[in-house]
């Protein structure tokens, strides 16, 4: 049996000259769930299996230069890049999500 997996993904706008980032991840869908203003569809993303929710209560700020040598130390697997649409709604997602505080927030890309 396969371990349980969870995505994440990389939020943070690149005209912004800051180390700083925001870090989400997906979770299965599940009626308890706080966070349900971005729910993806296998069809929104070909690496999901199932509905899936953005989980911006457990959002992590980072430093972008510790999340690039992490991913060389392959402690993460690059999947398929996410369309651009799902990525637009995961953004909107956070700037809508009362589960995201303001300070996280900031690191938001605008659209």
């Amino acid at each position: 049996m396969e371990p349980p997996r969870h995505i994440y993904v990389p939020l943070f706008d690149p005209k912004v000259d800051s180390d700083e980032m925001l870090l989400v991840n997906s979770t299965s869908l599940r009626e308890i769930c706080v966070d349900d203003v971005c729910i993806l569809q296998p069809v929104d993303y070909r690496e999901l299996t199932h509905a899936t929710t953005v989980a911006y209560s457990r959002s992590l700020v980072g430093k972008k230069s510790a999340f690039i040598r992490a991913f060389q130390a392959e402690h993460f697997i690059q999947l398929e890049n996410l369309p651009d649409t799902t990525w637009q709604r995961i953004v909107e997602g956070g700037h809508l999500s009362e589960e995201l505080p303001r300070a996280k927030k900031r690191l938001l890309p605008l659209l």
